[in-house]
């Protein structure tokens, strides 16, 4: 099962009351108005997937500060794919390895910056401009009235 609009509403924390308001109207959308609408919930998951990510990282290199723990560079790696499938999880269409190797493509290819991990990639070209704010999902319900 892919990754649809529909899976990726149900799955966000928006309000119920918003979540009904677009599903409820999901059908009368143009198709260009549902592909900006999942590019925009992709861009969102992803920049909370870089959030989670970073206070993970934060909370590992704290503890190795703190003595609890010895530094280890797989544990960074451990936990990048642990939020990978807990993502994958979340959206509710990760029962195969494929399914989380879709949630965990387009995760990457909605980073808006490289990750410090990351291997250096001289031809990294975000999908968004970083500085572009982010409709939300009910403006766009709004403009496509």
């Amino acid at each position: 099962m892919a990754v649809n609009l529909q899976t990726l509403i149900n799955a966000s924390s928006m309000k119920e009351e918003t979540k009904k308001q677009i599903l409820d109207n999901i059908d009368n959308l143009n198709s260009e108005t549902k592909a900006q609408l999942t590019q925009k919930m992709w861009i969102a998951y992803g920049e909370l997937f870089r959030i989670r990510l970073r206070a993970a990282y934060d909370t590992l290199l704290a503890e190795v500060k703190d003595g609890k723990r010895q530094f280890n560079k797989n544990d960074f790696v451990e936990v990048e794919t642990k939020l990978y499938n807990d993502f994958a999880r979340l959206l509710e269409s990760a029962s195969t390895e494929e399914e989380v190797e879709e949630v965990r493509k387009q995760l990457q290819g909605y980073k808006v910056e490289p990750f410090k991990q990351d291997p250096v990639d001289p031809n990294f070209q975000p999908r968004v401009d970083p500085s572009t704010p982010i409709d939300r999902p009910q403006d766009l319900m709004k403009k496509a009235e």
